[in-house]
């Protein structure tokens, strides 16, 4: 009887025991989930720092923009420093004012003062535009990463998107045209009544807008990168305007007499043709003007009756591009200019040199040995001596009266035949095939950060690279909004 009770009690004391190991167990168990529970909410801040961006995108030698930051909870402002991780790319001073230095990437931070940091804004650095445009009637522009448009899918107003397709954002109901971008800005001729025509100048956010003119009636903006502008207003006045200026100083460069029917402009000078009378030429306007600005002085190369297209320049050089109609309604014999002597009269495309990197002193200088060899005499040149000088700056480019040139980028020239989109060397050699345009949308070819983007129908632009290749299609519908 005895051994069966202490056997009881042996087992009794074991069960015990084990008992008492798993009810340690388990509440070792319930005590560490409770402390890794307490542990991940602790970890999660109850106080912030709250920066005004996330991502920023400052150009270099450009404007510097001003961070914020605002703190949440018991959580102070006093004595918060800011953190650049690449002080020489980008400066932040104690205010938070963001200045950048040169291209590249950083990163910058606040930090109050019990070490509690924000969460990083990223930024980034870039070569801004020099010329907001190309040839100062484009509705869509690209800078770095981004295309600035008037979206044809919403009424022509002004968005953005990125060239990878992504971040589609409306940034204004206005409705757009010569629209340039430079630096933190964008500068275009707003054709929304609702929302005040004329130019108007906007942040790459769609912030800070400004309304530069009331009411103007203007055909042709190009904004060099300090914020100058170029512009025709009312047909025949040619405007430039300081538009970063405090009391945006506007100035006439000149006014014709006739109404202008196109033009380019860059520092130095404007070209431009016109109509002969108050009505425009049978297919375009006439002749070829060219101001100087810095002479404050126009002189003509072909005469007002020379029917004469579209103007097309090159970005980075003086130089422009012109084609000659011929006009079998006009006399070539009652024309004075720089091809009044021609055997035959001229026709296509042409390309007037007034830049030192191509030979225009070359051609100069034979056209001045013509002229020598002919028997001019008398020390103030004959009016047929000015003419052949001017005729040394003019070069004809093998190009028709069919081809219509788009834009010109580094030493080739985009151009269309009909629907077909191509490209040829300004040597005139290397002449090839790109890609169809849309039939809707035949003008509507743009370039941008060594691409080219063009309107597939009235919701997609479609990127490709310079040669034709690798093409991709965004899809610009409203619907797609982030």
């Amino acid at each position: 009887m005895k051994k069966q009770i202490i056997l009881l009690l042996i087992v009794a004391m074991l069960s015990g025991s084990a008992m008492g190991q798993n009810t340690r167990h388990k509440r070792e168990s319930a005590s560490d989930t409770t402390v890794r529970a307490r542990v991940r909410v602790d970890r999660e801040p109850r106080e912030f720092l709250i920066l005004s961006h996330r991502h920023l995108e400052l150009f270099e030698g450009g404007e510097a923009v001003q961070l914020s930051i605002r703190a949440t909870g018991d959580l102070s402002t006093n004595g918060l420093t800011w953190i650049s991780k690449n002080p020489n790319i980008v400066s932040v001073d104690a205010q938070g004012l963001a200045k950048p230095l040169r291209m590249g990437h950083s990163v910058i931070q606040a930090k109050a003062a019990d070490g509690t940091l924000s969460a990083p804004c990223e930024v980034t650095v870039i070569r801004p535009n020099e010329w907001g445009n190309t040839n100062g009637n484009e509705s869509l522009v690209v800078q770095g990463d981004w295309i600035y448009f008037a979206n044809k899918a919403d009424e022509g107003r002004l968005y953005r998107v990125n060239i990878n397709g992504e971040g589609l954002e409306r940034l204004s109901v206005d409705e757009p045209r010569s629209l340039n971008a430079t630096g933190r800005w964008l500068y275009y001729v707003n054709q929304n009544e609702g929302t005040g025509q004329g130019m108007v100048r906007i942040s790459i956010d769609g912030d800070n807008r400004v309304q530069l003119t009331q009411n103007s009636i203007i055909r042709y903006l190009r904004v060099y990168k300090d914020g100058t502008a170029w512009y025709l207003e009312n047909s025949n006045e040619v405007y430039s305007l300081a538009t970063q200026s405090r009391s945006a100083l506007k100035r006439k460069l000149f006014d014709e007499s006739k109404p202008i029917w196109s033009i380019q402009a860059n520092n130095e000078y404007v070209f431009y043709n016109r109509n002969w009378e108050d009505i425009e030429q049978p297919q375009g306007g006439g002749g070829l003007f060219v101001h100087c600005m810095w002479r404050n002085k126009t002189e003509n190369y072909l005469s007002v009756n020379r029917n004469t297209r579209q103007l097309i320049q090159h970005p980075d050089r003086n130089t422009v591009y012109f084609c000659i109609y011929k006009v079998d309604l006009v006399n070539p014999g009652t024309l004075l200019d720089i091809f009044s002597k021609s055997e035959s009269q001229p026709s296509g495309w042409f390309r007037l040199v007034l830049s030192d990197d191509e030979p225009a002193d070359q051609l100069r200088q034979e056209a001045m040995r013509k002229v020598a060899s002919s028997g001019s005499s008398g020390s103030q040149p004959s009016a047929q001596d000015l003419w052949m000088e001017k005729m040394g700056h003019v070069k004809k480019f093998p190009l028709s009266e069919e081809d219509q040139i788009h834009f010109i980028s580094g030493a080739w020239i985009y151009y269309s035949r009909g629907n077909e989109f191509r490209k040829i060397h300004d040597d005139g050699k290397s002449d090839q095939s790109l890609f169809t345009l849309s039939r809707d949308y035949p003008g509507e070819v743009y370039p941008g950060n060594g691409q080219i983007f063009r309107w597939a129908d009235g919701k997609t632009i479609v990127r490709t690279q310079m040669d034709g290749r690798q093409e991709l299609r965004i899809d610009v519908s409203p619907r797609t909004r982030e």
